[in-house]
């Protein structure tokens, strides 16, 4: 049996197009994720043989975030070009080109090619892999070689849970206003209509009284 988990980069900074795709680092919303989804997979106590990285930024920071709190040597992190901008075949050859004495690897990579790998070697439990998200799978594999179509049963998966504290306090006060803003305009439409259908009751009762005294 072989372990593969399989990593997605967290949240990354993307405004700035100046900045070359490899190169986008994790945004501050991203460090919380990994910091989190290290700290879960640290509880498993699974001791990694090797982390093996895109060489994108965001997903090498990633890497260095989980090694740090397993306490794995950052220069033992395998970076792979291959990883990067990666559809599921290609990630599949740096999987099956891992040596045979390593049995626990966590690979650490992109959507959507982490995703398809994952419906490849497993049937159903995860419909898309999160950003910052990670599956530890159990393989039906002597040799990463053999490794192939629904041969992995889905451990565990786990994802960032969504969580204020992830944003800024201006990301914070500004969702405060809208939410306000949103709460003064349906009280304008109720308050409107209100004194609309006030307004025609009052035509009807006053035009329903000025009929009622007229002559004969």
């Amino acid at each position: 049996m072989k372990t593969l988990i399989i990593v997605r980069h967290a949240a990354f900074s993307h405004s700035n197009p100046l900045i070359a795709d490899v190169d986008r680092p994790l945004n501050r919303q991203g460090l919380f994720q990994t910091a989190e989804m290290a700290h879960q997979f640290a509880e498993l106590q699974m001791r990694p043989d090797l982390l093996v990285s895109s060489v994108a930024k965001r997903a090498v920071e990633t890497a260095k975030a989980y090694a740090k709190r397993l306490d794995i040597p950052l220069e033992s992190i395998r970076l792979e070009d291959d990883l990067f901008e990666a559809e599921r075949a290609d990630i599949l050859r740096v999987v099956h080109a891992l040596d045979d004495a390593v049995e626990t690897v966590v690979l650490f990579g992109h959507h959507p090619g982490v995703t398809k790998l994952l419906h490849h070697l497993v049937d159903g439990g995860v419909e898309k892999m999160p950003m910052g998200a990670f599956v530890v799978l159990e393989l039906d594999a002597k040799s990463w070689r053999t490794v192939s179509f629904k041969k992995g049963m889905l451990l565990r998966h786990a994802a960032p849970k969504e969580k204020e504290a992830q944003y800024g306090w201006w990301w914070q006060c500004t969702f405060w206003y809208r939410q306000r803003i949103q709460k003064v305009e349906l009280f304008l439409v109720f308050l409107i209509s209100l004194l609309v259908i006030l307004g025609v009751v009052f035509l009807i009762i006053h035009f329903g009284t000025d009929s009622s005294v007229l002559p004969a």
